[in-house]
């Protein structure tokens, strides 16, 4: 038996409405923007790549010079989301 009832050979669809989905923010990063601590020691393990990466974090660096060093915007939407450091 069918889970939904037939009608004039076309299935019933729900009548409840769909809420649109919030739009999400652009994934772009502003590679011009400004890397602040907000942690006095690094909060990744010692001994990672992440502990090293971290490492490279700078007053003042930009999102772009820290990129240019060997990390990632995924690197800085983790530590922004995780707040070790502000992005402006």
């Amino acid at each position: 038996m069918a889970a939904e009832a037939a009608v004039d050979g076309k299935s019933k669809k729900s009548t409840k409405s769909k809420k649109a989905a919030p739009k999400k923010e652009s994934n772009r990063m502003d590679q011009s923007q400004k890397i602040t601590l907000l942690v006095k020691d690094n909060p990744k393990r010692e001994g990672t790549n992440a502990f090293d990466k971290f490492a490279l974090y700078k007053k003042g660096m930009t999102v772009a010079e820290y990129v240019a060093l060997g990390g990632s915007p995924n690197d800085v939407r983790y530590d922004v989301d995780h707040e070790y450091i502000s992005i402006k």
